[in-house]
């Protein structure tokens, strides 16, 4: 950032405003005009340590203030800003001591809270020279901001000299990251607010030379939390695909412009930000949101607009279903269910399945999704159990399972013989049978890793003989490790992990980490393939129109993404990514069997 100016007032012009100088005040002075600050602080600390209530507290502490910021300790020019605006609420010194605070402000890249601190200090009565002192301070601090910090600062009910200043840099500054649309609004709003600012000629150049650069560039909309818990993800996301889109724009001569958006882990500001883009940016298609509660919202909001949603990582079921311009490239867990279920009838020509799952909304939705999917055939679940996640104690559910396929064991029995078993299983049943294998064709179940390594042994040890389905929960180092011989021969549905020994990984990983300084990972990946499947279909469409990409994104099939295979199939899935791999836990680790 450019130096901030800080020319300060002499003391002596500054304090004639006090009306009997003290013999610690003259010292004092005498030696800050000399540039002796050090002592001038130790003279004033001195006086206040003892006399901390005295009626000259009220000069000494601005005197005080003064020679910290020439000594460049800001932190304590805040902390005596503060105890000073407390007790001295309506001081002739308090403009000044704004002043100084926001000094402190910037030099601790404070910027927005130094504008506001300057804003203050205007208001509250400077003399001309400060004015303009206060002024250049602003400008330079406009300058060297970022366009969501200018825009925090943006007052509607502001009509002053720093408002001026803000408004007229957020511009330059949405012009200079792309954002043309909002640039000319903005713009628009600024002329009407300031119709004769000495920012009028430059304005109007900026917004003409916006309009050239938007005939030649296409605006994307990427909604992604950059700030807050999730921010690291958001962050890695909107990297992945700043280096598509900026690989492409080198290449083909066509600029795409990222109108990126910090969502900051709020909903509300996701919607805030999702409405900006299609009302105010008028982008053709958002890439994001990241999580899927905020890819619900965006969803909703995009339904019959001229815009197309494409999420990378969202991965609950039916976001894709909410609109035909949404679009959801990570496969949804729904998927993942529906996927083994299909693998095991279609493969493995299983007719009877059992289903043991943790009673979250992550349990829940890949039981309902594997069941719909057996049901295309007519198969139903013999047994179906839920479990508390992170339980030690899984005796109830082994329990009443086997008791379902005692059940079902006496049924086949009763075939065999050429009668029908109508009694029920009774404790005597249970107990007596409690060392009989009983069989069921495949358990499912959906479970994360923790739960896993506790529930594969049981299933030995219940001498339920069966074929494990798992998902994506399983697909971990923990699985592999503490699982043993229990998970062995399991099969899961997840996606694919990254090939991090072919040349496209290895060219990626090398691009990401010369452009970001940070190695890149599969959410890199997601990022930078969402970002690849918009761009063909810009560029298969040969513009830049909604509908067009929509038309493009619905006949993406077997696309080989670094971060897996994607394909939307419309017809059975919506916009959803269809693509979802099986893999069997081998001594090796995870074998891609389909």
């Amino acid at each position: 950032m450019k130096k901030l100016c800080t020319f300060l007032f002499s003391i002596v012009t500054f304090f004639t405003i006090n009306v009997d100088a003290s013999p610690v005040f003259d010292r004092a002075v005498s030696f800050y005009k000399e540039g002796q600050y050090d002592s001038a602080i130790i003279v004033v600390r001195a006086f206040l340590k003892t006399n901390g209530k005295d009626g000259e507290t009220e000069v000494l502490v601005p005197l005080i203030c003064e020679a910290l910021v020439r000594k460049n300790d800001f932190t304590s020019v805040e902390r005596l800003f503060s105890m000073f605006r407390q007790k001295y609420q309506k001081s002739a010194y308090l403009p000044r001591m704004w002043y100084l605070k926001g000094i402190a402000d910037a030099k601790l890249k404070k910027y927005s809270d130094a504008v506001t601190s300057f804003q203050n200090a205007m208001d509250g009565g400077l003399s001309s020279v400060m004015i303009t002192q206060t002024i250049n301070n602003v400008e330079l601090l406009g300058a060297n901001m970022s366009v969501d910090e200018l825009g925090g600062l943006v007052s509607d009910s502001g009509v002053n000299d720093v408002q001026e200043i803000i408004r007229y840099f957020e511009i330059v500054k949405l012009i200079g990251v792309g954002q043309f649309g909002k640039a000319q609004v903005q713009a628009d709003a600024f002329r009407a607010v300031f119709p004769r600012s000495r920012f009028e000629s430059s304005v109007r150049d900026l917004i003409v030379r916006a309009k050239e650069q938007e005939r030649t560039s296409l605006q994307i909309g990427v909604l992604a939390p950059l700030t807050g818990e999730t921010g690291e993800v958001g962050k890695r996301i909107v990297n992945g695909a700043q280096l598509a889109f900026e690989l492409y724009s080198g290449q083909s001569g066509q600029m795409i412009k990222p109108v990126i958006c910090d969502t900051r882990g709020s909903m509300i500001e996701n919607a805030r930000k999702t409405k900006e883009l299609i009302e105010v940016h008028k982008v053709p298609v958002i890439l994001g949101p990241v999580l899927s509660q905020d890819a619900i919202v965006s969803a909703s909001m995009v339904i019959g607009k001229n815009t197309t949603m494409l999420t990378p990582t969202a991965t609950e079921e039916g976001i894709a279903q909410l609109g035909d311009n949404v679009y959801q490239m990570n496969v949804s867990i729904g998927t993942l269910a529906r996927k083994i279920a299909s693998y095991a009838m279609n493969n493995l020509n299983m007719r009877e399945f059992a289903i043991l799952a943790p009673s979250t909304e992550y349990g829940l939705t890949m039981a309902t999704s594997f069941k719909d999917e057996l049901r295309k055939k007519n198969i139903e679940v013999i047994a179906e159990e839920y479990f508390e996640e992170g339980a030690n104690d899984f005796g109830a559910q082994f329990g009443s399972l086997r008791n379902k396929l005692l059940q079902k064991y006496f049924e086949r029995q009763a075939m065999e013989k050429g009668t029908v078993y109508k009694g029920t299983v009774s404790k005597n049943d249970s107990i007596k049978y409690k060392d009989t294998s009983l069989t069921v064709n495949g358990l499912f179940i959906p479970a994360e890793s923790d739960d896993v390594v506790m529930l594969a042994p049981q299933v030995a040890f219940n001498r339920i003989k069966t074929q494990i389905l798992g998902s994506n929960g399983w697909q971990s180092k923990k699985v592999l490790q503490d699982g043993s011989t229990y998970v062995q021969g399991a099969l899961i549905s997840a996606t694919v992990e990254p090939d991090q020994n072919s040349k496209d990984w290895i060219d990626f990983k090398a691009s990401f980490k010369s452009r970001f300084k940070y190695d890149a990972d599969r959410i890199c990946a997601l990022g930078f393939d969402a970002a690849n499947l918009i761009i063909n279909a810009v560029r298969m469409t040969g513009s830049g129109n909604s509908s067009r990409i929509t038309d493009a994104l619905q006949k993406v099939k077997g696309y080989q993404g670094l971060s897996g295979v994607v394909s939307f199939d419309q017809a059975n899935n919506g916009g959803a990514n269809a693509e979802a791999a099986i893999m069997k836990i081998t001594p090796n680790g995870f074998v891609r069997v389909q």
